[in-house]
């Protein structure tokens, strides 16, 4: 099997393992939530993309937490 056949195989189970995992799953659609409602109310997208920062720094290390107290989720 050539190198990029292990790539591809490898990437196949990287993408499984972060779709059977539940708080991975809701952050992700949790912050398509904000960032598509971020987008919609504000006209200047440089204070839209400021708020989502924001929000991704204070949310990331609650769900790094999580997840790291609860492994089986």
């Amino acid at each position: 099997m050539a190198k990029g056949g292990y790539m591809l195989k490898l990437s196949r189970y990287v993408l499984y393992d972060i779709l059977r995992s539940r708080i991975i799953l809701a952050y992700t659609l949790f912050l398509l939530l904000v960032s598509l409602s971020m987008f919609q109310m504000e006209e200047n997208n440089s204070k839209a993309l400021l708020s989502l920062l924001n929000i991704v720094l204070i949310v990331l290390p609650l769900v790094s937490l999580c997840i790291h107290y609860h492994p089986l989720l």
